[in-house]
């Protein structure tokens, strides 16, 4: 599942959109049934998700950074609360962190680029 969502976020920007909300469906989906076996089944795909983006993130694919951040704060973080299990929460922000870094990195890198093309030319 997660190469597929990795497919999605890595594509056009209307496909990380649609990405997006299909994520938020299917964890909502998963949250109302309640049961047990939804809840965890609603943990591992929020971790999916969150390793999918990360995953596209890291590549020279990932341009969608403001979807991948949407989806990560506001659709997958209102199902992974510190309440529900530390496990969980700690995996979360430590995809958080990595993201993170990931966008300042790019952030960087293209500042550098502006600057060595504007000053060094």
């Amino acid at each position: 599942m997660s190469t597929e969502y990795e497919a999605a976020f890595g594509g056009t920007r209307e496909m990380a959109v649609n990405a997006m909300q299909r994520v938020q469906q299917q964890l909502q989906t998963l949250k109302e049934n309640g049961s047990k076996d939804s809840n965890r089944r609603e943990m591992q795909l929020a971790l999916s998700i969150l390793r999918a983006i990360c995953t596209i993130a890291a590549k020279s694919e990932g341009k969608h950074y403001d979807v991948y951040c949407d989806t990560l704060v506001h659709v997958v973080g209102k199902h992974i609360q510190p309440s529900i299990s530390a496990k969980y929460w700690t995996m979360y922000l430590e995809h958080v962190r990595y993201l993170h870094h990931l966008v300042a990195d790019k952030v960087k890198q293209e500042s550098n680029s502006i600057i060595k093309s504007n000053y060094l030319m």
